[in-house]
């Protein structure tokens, strides 16, 4: 009885692992932002699931915001984990005029709002998110930009 205790311990302990793998139904979701063909380094995305009518029953958004390269990898509960498999609403929030004293941080945040203060995304772009690495590329256009998402 002992022997069979023991060997199965270790299959027990992998449960919760297994459950855990089979649903969570996210994927990696690598997003190249860009504005007339050059990367976009500044702002914040944010991929909404779609759902069918109650967005907060759709799930948990995913957001990243671009490095030196404009590239991101998405992130829902820990950094870098993707996105949910599905539909998305996807918005991207660009930077806001600067509000701050320091001279430095004004400087360089200035010039992102003047370099990507009005970039956007069509209305209700919507992006589909498939199981797996998802390759996205956002070209954004010059128009009405959506206030950044204030924590």
């Amino acid at each position: 009885m002992l022997r069979l205790r023991s060997s199965l311990l270790p299959v027990l302990g992998l449960i919760p692992f297994l459950a855990g793998c089979g649903g969570s139904k996210m994927a990696d979701v690598h997003v190249k932002i860009t504005y007339k063909g050059q990367p976009v380094t500044a702002g914040s995305v944010l991929f909404q699931p779609q759902g069918s009518g109650d967005e907060f029953e759709a799930g948990k958004p995913a957001s990243g915001a671009p490095d030196e390269n404009g590239e991101l990898r998405l992130s829902t509960h820990r950094k870098d984990d993707g996105a949910l498999v599905g539909r998305h609403i996807v918005t991207y929030y660009a930077p806001q005029p600067p509000n701050t004293v320091n001279p430095e941080l004004r400087e360089r945040m200035l010039k992102m709002y003047q370099q990507f203060g009005r970039c956007t995304l069509p209305p209700k772009h919507i992006i589909e998110v498939k199981p797996g690495r998802n390759d996205v590329t956002l070209e954004l256009t010059e128009g009405e930009a959506k206030p950044a998402v204030k924590d």
